[in-house]
């Protein structure tokens, strides 16, 4: 598969560092993205941050932190969607990646990051192995390896459905 280029105007940090190889046949988050024709209303996929740890023996400082988690690759992407006429606002959905190492890195992170009594007032929304909801702000799930958080801003009003079809990509390419 061919990596798309990042163009400056979108993007706002660009890493690619030193890592280890990635799992199940080199998924990284630029093969999990969802591309802007695969979501109806989306008007733009701005890249705000993505990190590849790519192997060797030198990382910096931002890779050695990602190795101590065992993740092989993180961003943060943007989706930009029509903007509903007369609101003076531009809805979107920020998208955050994590790939691991393995699954159990995977379970250890999304554990510390959501314990339970943390998810109280969410609810499950059946994607991947374990997920929430919040209503109408955020959606999390993990699928094995691949931890992933997504938040509705500016009057975005279909994060469930947007949340699924990504998790229905994400699973597609694993």
């Amino acid at each position: 598969m061919t990596k798309a280029p990042i163009s400056i105007a979108f993007a706002t940090l660009f890493l690619m560092a030193c890592g280890q190889p990635q799992p199940s046949g080199d998924i990284d988050v630029y093969d999990l993205r969802l591309a802007e024709r695969d979501y109806p209303g989306v008007q733009r996929l701005e890249y705000k941050s993505v990190v590849l740890d790519e192997g060797g023996d030198a990382p910096n400082n931002i890779v050695q932190a990602l190795r101590g988690q065992k993740i092989t690759s993180t961003a943060y992407y943007k989706y930009w969607m029509q903007s509903p006429g007369g609101t003076g606002k531009q809805p979107y959905y920020k998208v955050k990646i994590n790939v691991f190492a393995d699954a159990a890195a995977a379970i250890k992170a999304w554990d510390g990051r959501y314990p339970a009594d943390a998810l109280r007032g969410t609810r499950p929304v059946g994607l991947g192995d374990v997920s929430y909801e919040l209503p109408d702000k955020i959606v999390g799930w993990r699928d094995d390896y691949v931890v992933v958080e997504l938040s509705a801003h500016d009057g975005a009003d279909e994060l469930v459905d947007f949340a699924s079809r990504y998790a229905a990509h994400i699973a597609r390419v694993r």
